[in-house]
């Protein structure tokens, strides 16, 4: 038995309702974000909730004010674990209200090194990419793609800019450079990677945005991928060209060091 936290209550992940009438069922109309917590707190807490409420506030949805923290802290308990996946839930009900739901899973084992494709498909300027929607089918498609073929895909705009994949950012090394998909570009503005940015370095990395196309590949020397539950995701091989996997392991756990201080930071914020 999992225990999640709905709309106040404390419940059997098997009793949750939500009526098959509600537009978050019917069009998808909702909205979700998934962090890393642990007895420490919720890395990163308050970016989430603010990309959160953003991203309802377009579909006119309530955002409900509640000490999230304290939530995730009692499920870890209630569930015997010491951290987990946590994603909050926002889906938009029949009565065009809000149920909101807090469900943690297992965190899962350290990231494996990936081997990415680019995408045939080529996106447009819509403003669902840069939103975590309850409309994922397209995501998730992708995802058992990747599971499937063991390749992830990595998308591009229609002009040939390179993006994201269906789960995390992308960030390429070149030289002394360490660049990822300018923000204006249709993708999710990921919190790892707005982190990331933020701290502008890594030893004598320089972290920046850049708009990249697939003619930058043949100049780049490293890739990984982000996000908020595994952080730094190695790439061992893009479009077939593979990577050293041990030149860049100092640069992965220097980036980590800063994230893991970045979260610590975050806890105090988000008291």
């Amino acid at each position: 038995m999992m225990v999640i936290w709905h709309n106040g209550q404390f419940k059997d992940i098997r009793d949750k309702v939500l009526s098959p009438e509600s537009p978050g069922l019917q069009f998808g109309t909702g909205c979700f974000t998934t962090m890393f917590c642990s007895s420490e707190g919720c890395e990163f807490l308050s970016a989430h909730l603010e990309r959160l409420k953003k991203s309802l506030a377009l579909f006119r949805m309530d955002f409900k004010n509640e000490d999230y923290q304290s939530l995730a802290e009692t499920l870890l308990k209630k569930n015997g674990w010491k951290e987990a996946r946590m994603k909050i839930l926002c889906v938009e009900n029949e009565e065009n209200g809000t149920d909101t739901f807090l469900m943690p899973s297992p965190a899962g084992k350290e990231p494996e090194p990936v081997h990415l494709i680019l995408s045939g498909e080529k996106r447009g300027d819509l403003f669902i990419y840069k939103h975590k929607l309850t409309n994922y089918a397209y995501n998730a498609y992708y995802m058992r793609e990747a599971a499937r073929s063991g390749r992830d895909t990595l998308f591009m705009d229609y002009r040939s800019h390179l993006l994201e994949t269906a789960t995390a950012n992308l960030f390429l090394i070149r030289g002394n450079e360490i660049l990822t998909p300018h923000h204006s570009l249709p993708l999710l503005d990921g919190i790892i990677k707005e982190e990331l940015l933020k701290a502008q370095s890594a030893g004598p990395y320089r972290i920046r945005e850049e708009f990249l196309t697939a003619e930058d590949l043949m100049e780049v020397e490293g890739a990984f991928l982000t996000n908020s539950v595994k952080k730094i995701i190695p790439v061992s091989s893009l479009e077939g060209r593979s990577f050293d996997s041990v030149r860049f392991s100092a640069l992965e756990r220097s980036l980590r060091d800063i994230l893991n201080e970045r979260a610590k930071t975050s806890f105090k914020r988000s008291l």
